[in-house]
């Protein structure tokens, strides 16, 4: 029996290599996300709740909203039934179109991130292109040199000596000093190994590209969790 005391370890994700099926099976069972990215706040369904919402957050235009209640519905206020409501609702009509136009920026942005062009290793081995955002787990990708990375990946092979890759992580963490990374060292041998000093053999990328496409094999790693 576990004692009580124990706490249980992150969970697990584990899909084996090249079986399709099987991965789109645990994408549909275990609500997998996909690699489409959104940094945008609203839609067309939330966009007028959520923005008067966060505009009468502010103490300051809840006070005016209810000065202008009174002074509307009421016959506390000698002035104008107007005089408050008129320029609040031109604030919060200004603000609105504030927030609009910095979130269909965003809308725009995340389209063309999501559009943008990767280079996935099919079933036969052949290197075809396909949108950032039609990416899914479980897949083989090709990444070239000087690209960025399109999601999180696991290094298999390099056409480098020894497995090597250096990789620039200033768009996470603003560091321009390139880190260097090694591929699993016994896939990069079943797909094609360079040792040191020996020159580039020609069609090396396509090699690894058609043995990466044969591999088989499990991969387990943690699901998404707080710790650090």
């Amino acid at each position: 029996a576990a004692d009580a005391g124990a706490t249980a370890g992150p969970a697990l994700r584990e899909f084996d290599i090249n079986d399709r099926a099987g991965i789109d099976d645990k994408i549909r069972s275990c609500r997998w996300s996909g690699n489409s990215v959104s940094t945008a706040k609203y839609n067309a369904v939330t966009f007028v709740p959520k923005t008067i919402f966060e505009f009468f957050r502010i103490v300051a235009n809840m006070y005016f909203l209810l000065i202008s209640c009174l002074q509307a519905f009421t016959d506390l206020s000698p002035t104008n039934k107007y005089t408050t409501a008129g320029p609040l609702l031109i604030v919060l009509l200004i603000s609105m179109l504030k927030q609009f136009v910095e979130d269909w920026k965003r809308h725009a942005a995340d389209k063309e991130m999501n559009a943008r062009v990767a280079h996935r290793i099919s079933a036969t081995g052949e290197v075809e292109d396909c949108a950032w955002q039609s990416i899914r787990v479980g897949d083989l990708l090709q990444v070239r040199d000087h690209e960025e990375l399109p999601a999180d990946v696991i290094v298999l092979a390099t056409t480098e000596e020894e497995g090597r890759c250096y990789v620039e992580t200033a768009n996470l963490d603003g560091e321009t000093n390139l880190k260097r990374r090694h591929s699993l060292a016994d896939v990069n041998k079943a797909c094609g190994w360079r040792e040191v000093g020996q020159p580039l053999p020609p069609g090396l990328a396509a090699a690894q590209c058609a043995a990466a496409a044969a591999l088989a094999g499990t991969v387990r790693y943690e699901d998404k969790n707080n710790s650090l």
